[in-house]
C-alpha cells in the first residue's frame, strides 16, 4: 500500500493519502519517469522538475504553477550550493517517494520480505515558495 506522502508549499502544509498515490503516480509519468529522474544524476532539469512539482502540490489541493516553483528553485540556486541542493532534493525525494511506491527495497526483493515501516508517512522537507531575499 502506498505511503502517505506530506509536503509544504508557501507556508501551507498539503498530505497525498495512500488511496490518492497511484493516481498522482501515473500522471507524474506523464512528466518525468524515475529512469528520466535517475538519469539527471548531477544535472537535474529544473523546468521537469519544476512541472512535476507543480502537479503534486496541485494534486494535494494548492495552487502552484511550474514557474512558481522554477523560480523557488533558483532562489535556493542563487542562495548559495547548499539553499540550491537542498531545494532540488525535495523536489527529487517526493518524487521518488510517489513513482517508487510499492517497489520492494533491496533486501526485501532478495529476501521475498516486506517492509515492516511501510505503513510509516513520509514526510518531505518544506520548500517555502518564496524569494530568498
Amino acid at each position: 500500500m502506498a505511503q502517505r506522502i506530506e509536503l509544504e508549499w508557501k507556508g501551507k502544509s498539503y498530505v497525498i493519502r495512500e488511496e490518492q498515490a497511484f493516481a498522482l503516480g501515473e500522471e507524474l509519468e506523464d512528466i518525468v519517469t524515475i529512469t528520466e529522474l535517475a538519469a539527471m544524476g548531477d544535472k537535474p532539469k529544473f523546468y521537469k522538475l519544476s512541472r512535476a512539482y507543480a502537479a503534486i502540490i496541485t494534486f494535494a489541493g494548492g495552487h502552484a504553477t511550474p514557474a512558481e516553483v522554477h523560480g523557488a528553485i533558483m532562489d535556493g540556486v542563487k542562495a548559495g550550493e547548499s539553499a540550491g541542493a537542498d531545494v532540488v532534493m525535495t523536489v527529487v525525494n517526493t518524487l521518488i517517494s510517489i513513482l517508487m511506491d510499492g517497489a520492494p527495497d533491496g533486501d526485501d526483493a532478495e529476501a521475498g520480505g516486506t517492509d515492516p515501516n511501510r505503513d510509516a508517512p513520509s514526510s518531505v522537507t518544506a520548500m517555502s515558495g518564496q524569494s530568498a531575499a
